[in-house]
């Protein structure tokens, strides 16, 4: 717990909270999403539903996976079935946007816009 001007010091020096401000004074807003989403867990401090989602790909058959917080699946969603079998280490490279979920597909060789993920 940080009780003093000198432990919010040594906070602000720990080198995730440096990486988060500088997202923030980016302006990269889906940035501090992602810190959030990674950092937060390993601190066991869980948000409210639906402020963060995680997500996976499985590389093995071309699944978009939500997780739950405690590391569960949620939902799935198939986006590749490029490849074979289909959607076999088609899919990695996530990253978020206003506009949706961009992925990049190995089996096509290309980049794609997934405009409603889950």
């Amino acid at each position: 717990m940080i009780t003093s001007g000198a432990d919010w010091n040594e906070a602000a020096q720990w080198w995730p909270i440096g990486v988060l401000r500088q997202a923030a004074e980016d302006g990269d807003s889906e940035g501090c999403k992602r810190l959030l989403a990674f950092f937060l867990p390993a601190l066991d401090v869980w948000l409210p539903k639906g402020v963060l989602m995680p997500l996976v790909v499985n590389g093995a058959n071309g699944l978009l996976i939500s997780l739950n917080a405690d590391g569960t699946q949620k939902s799935a969603k198939f986006i590749s079935g490029s490849g074979s079998p289909p959607g076999a280490g088609t899919l990695f490279g996530l990253a978020t946007s206003s506009s949706g979920l961009y992925f990049v597909n190995d089996g096509t060789n290309t980049l794609n816009l997934l405009s409603n993920p889950l």
